[in-house]
């Protein structure tokens, strides 16, 4: 007679098999993870930016060899893998893992999880952090110049905001763009779907880069930031020349998005850029206040807060070339000098140039009025 204390060993052989099953399940799974190419590019990209991001954060700010490099380029060079990996060698991979495992991966899905892992998790989150609140002020000049190379790398061929290539399909991450070489590329099948889908996806990218240039540089303008008042407007005059660099790209994107039917997302960027308008007049007033030449400052002092006053005063003359008509005044529409400086700006005019012309009309707070009252007031 079987005892009530005495396992049933039916139910016993039925969980030992429950158990087994689970171990082999969870083990295949691993298997898997382990098996997948798209995780181990993953992990070999991750890795390389880990290194260098941590020798970059551990970096004393200090030339390690002067004679041969100062402090900016010594990080610039530490810097360069993350730049590489960012713009380049992830969208290569992507592309590189879709071509030989075409049955197991998607071209689409590769860029995706790559820029994720990449770029919003890892580079730009890092980046601007160190921009913001890093202790050293040439690590923070080095973040805030690697915004602005980083916008600039992912307009070249191959990379995510690439426009080299005048097949659609292959625009951006998704083509190797003209600087492949030659040789004959051939197009793969392209829906409207697909095409609205990376158009979203590529506006998308480009905000999130601006935005968080703009915001890298938007702390640094404020006083105080550091206690030495030479620190204070070296790193002031850093941010400054960020700004300036960020300012037409940003109005360029706001263009776009307006004329996209997209207020909301022009609206986005559009308030943190008012922000760095406002924070780089307020930090010139407070300059002016000081005064230039002041007998109590120090040589070193007053030629920091002269380089400063500088910036901010050719910031200014940015916001009021892009917050005024392209056309000059007193030039008759249909005179033959109008006609040739209008001929002659249309043949010069690059991606990043902005004028009030470049401006739809129709959103309801970003207009050609207000703009132009902003441009005059910094007139």
């Amino acid at each position: 007679m079987m005892q009530i204390d005495d396992p049933d060993p039916l139910a016993q052989q039925n969980h030992d098999d429950d158990d087994n099953a689970a171990i082999e399940s969870d083990s295949s799974k691993v298997d898997i993870e382990e098996e997948s190419p798209l995780l181990l590019a993953l992990d070999d990209l991750e890795s390389r930016l880990v290194t260098s991001l941590n020798e970059f954060k551990s970096h004393s700010g200090r030339a390690s060899n002067p004679s041969v490099a100062n402090i900016h380029d010594e990080l610039a060079s530490i810097l360069r893998p993350v730049v590489e990996v960012a713009c380049h060698a992830g969208p290569s991979t992507a592309r590189a893992l879709a071509s030989n495992y075409p049955h197991l991966l998607n071209l689409d899905l590769c860029v995706d999880e790559i820029y994720t892992s990449i770029n919003t998790k890892l580079v730009l989150p890092v980046v601007l952090e160190s921009a913001q609140s890093d202790i050293v002020p040439a690590k923070r000049a080095a973040s805030l110049a690697l915004f602005h190379t980083l916008h600039v790398e992912w307009q070249k061929p191959g990379s995510y905001l690439d426009t080299t290539t005048n097949v659609p399909s292959l625009a951006g991450p998704y083509g190797p763009g003209i600087g492949s070489g030659g040789g004959a590329i051939s197009a793969p099948p392209f829906s409207a779907v697909e095409a609205h889908r990376r158009t979203q996806i590529r506006a998308a990218r480009k905000a999130e880069l601006l935005r968080r240039w703009v915001q890298s540089a938007i702390p640094n303008l404020a006083p105080g930031t550091f206690t030495s008042t030479t620190l204070d407007a070296a790193a002031a005059g850093r941010g400054v020349l960020s700004a300036s660099a960020a300012l037409k790209p940003c109005l360029r994107y706001m263009a776009e998005r307006i004329g996209s039917a997209d207020d909301a997302g022009a609206l986005r960027l559009f308030l943190p850029v008012m922000r760095m308008i406002e924070g780089v007049l307020g930090r010139l007033f407070l300059e002016r206040s000081r005064g230039g030449g002041n007998e109590m400052m120090e040589e070193g002092d007053n030629k920091t807060a002269d380089s400063l006053r500088a910036s901010c005063i050719k910031f200014l003359e940015i916001v009021v070339l892009c917050f005024s008509n392209r056309a000059l005044p007193g030039l008759a529409a249909g005179s033959q000098a109008a006609l040739r400086m209008q001929k002659k700006g249309d043949a010069k005019t690059s991606a990043n140039d902005f004028s009030l012309e470049d401006l739809p009309p129709g959103h309801p707070i970003i207009t050609r009025e207000g703009l132009e009252e902003i441009g005059e007031y910094c007139f």
